[in-house]
Formats: C-alpha cells, structure tokens, sequence
C-alpha cells in the first residue's frame, strides 16, 4: 500500500466559492497524478505568523486546510511543485503521515500455565 502523506496548505483569504475552487483544484491535482484523497479538515482562517511575500502580494491572513492523502513517493514533488506555481496558495508542505501505533499482543502466559479444566478459551471450544 502506498504511504499516507498529510499536506498542510495555507491559501490566501478569498471569498468562499473561490476557497472551494481552490482546494478542488488542489485535490484535483492528487488525484489527477493517481493519489487516493482520504480527508480534507478545515482548520480555520487565522492571522498569518508573520507577513508572507509570495507571487508579489503580501498575505497577513490565511485559511488553514490539512489534506490526507495516499500516493507513491514519486507522485510528492511532482505535486509541490504544482502548488508553488498556484498563486492562491501561500504555503504548501507535505510531511508523511506517522504510522498508527501497534497495540502489543496481550501476555497470555498466565492462561497458558493454567490446567485446561480452568483456561476458558479451551471450555468453550470442548462445550459446544
């Protein structure tokens, strides 16, 4: 299966319709190049950090989105650089999804010394 990727996009302040045609045409262009989009999350427009300078215009507000994803490696930059070239996104990055923590088995060795009469994984399989 191909790795989860989270990308983290700050587009400039724009009416509604023009946000939603923005982020169609930033998950158009995961899916377009054969990424799987799996969530889009709205994290709000917020006041930038600081005053951000991109394609000659000056951004001091910005609306947040987290887009997952699943897509090969190679598919990555070739989609970064699509959204450096689009002039409604003010910053684009891409990081790997961290990986869902493994629960350990559970220790069953307690169970396993017991004698059969009292282990009751092996009652129930005798009494049916």
């Amino acid at each position: 299966m191909a790795p989860q990727y989270e990308l983290n996009v700050i587009l400039k302040a724009m009416k509604r319709p023009q946000t939603v045609a923005t982020l169609k045409r930033t998950a158009a262009a995961i899916m377009d190049r054969g990424g799987v989009l799996a969530k889009v999350e709205n994290l709000g427009t917020r006041q930038l950090p600081f005053v951000m300078k991109i394609h000659g215009q000056r951004h001091t507000v910005g609306s947040y989105f987290l887009l997952h994803f699943y897509s090969p490696p190679s598919l990555v930059d070739d989609v970064m650089e699509n959204y450096r070239r689009d002039v409604d996104i003010v910053r684009p990055s891409v990081a790997r999804a961290p990986e869902p923590p493994v629960a350990p088995p559970e220790c069953t060795l307690d169970n396993e010394t017991r004698p059969p009469a009292y282990r009751k994984d092996l009652l129930t399989k005798f009494r049916k």
